[in-house]
């Protein structure tokens, strides 16, 4: 069975998914349509699985051999959880380009054997849970399309502090301000908008 790689460097990650992203959706329309991608690209099948938060507690799970992720219903059909589910959606992804190779000498009957296989091997198999989440930051809000973003929330910001004679903020104080603005963009969480705002910033 291949195994899989303690460490991606993130930067190998980002190239993962900015090629995916040049052969699935070139024009780079924001948000990025991750459903439509898996499902009408890749050919996956998305499956709402009742209670498997509740029963397994994981949001959900890929079965790559039989082209299916199986999500928590209750979360898949809620008005309020968009933004969860398209996170949940794209760390699939994740799992779906980085880990195909693994995945695909793994074949599950069910939600709580592929639980029972994660928790036995959760010290090697955690990583690969980070790779993905990753991966889906970078997949649903592609670097060039953040810095843009970023460059205008911060002229909002300043612009309110000049009208308020109040000093410059640096990009790291700002960014919890533009994460509001540029989550509604992305279609992702604030927590992960920020998230990946500060990660960018450390890197300039």
């Amino acid at each position: 069975m291949p195994r899989l790689r303690s460490y991606l460097p993130p930067e190998e990650i980002e190239k993962e998914a900015t090629d995916f992203l040049q052969e699935h959706h070139p024009s780079g329309e924001l948000p990025i349509p991750i459903e439509e991608i898996i499902q009408q690209n890749l050919d996956f099948h998305i499956v709402p699985s009742m209670s498997l938060q509740e029963s397994a507690d994981i949001d959900a799970w890929t079965a790559i051999k039989r082209k299916e992720i199986y999500i928590d219903h209750e979360n898949y059909m809620s008005d309020t959880r968009h933004c969860r589910i398209r996170f949940t959606l794209a760390h699939e992804l994740g799992h779906i380009v980085l880990h195909q190779d693994y995945l695909n000498n793994l074949d599950f009957k069910s939600d709580i054997e592929w639980k029972n296989y994660m928790m036995e091997n959760w010290r090697k198999n955690g990583n690969y849970e980070v790779q993905a989440n990753i991966f889906a930051g970078y997949v649903l809000m592609p670097t060039h399309l953040v810095e843009a973003e970023f460059g205008k929330a911060k002229i909002k910001v300043n612009q309110i502090l000049n009208e308020r004679n109040e000093i410059k903020l640096t990009d790291e104080l700002i960014a919890p301000y533009a994460a509001r603005d540029i989550a509604r963009v992305f279609e992702v969480s604030e927590e992960s908008a920020n998230y990946r705002l500060i990660n960018w910033i450390k890197t300039q």
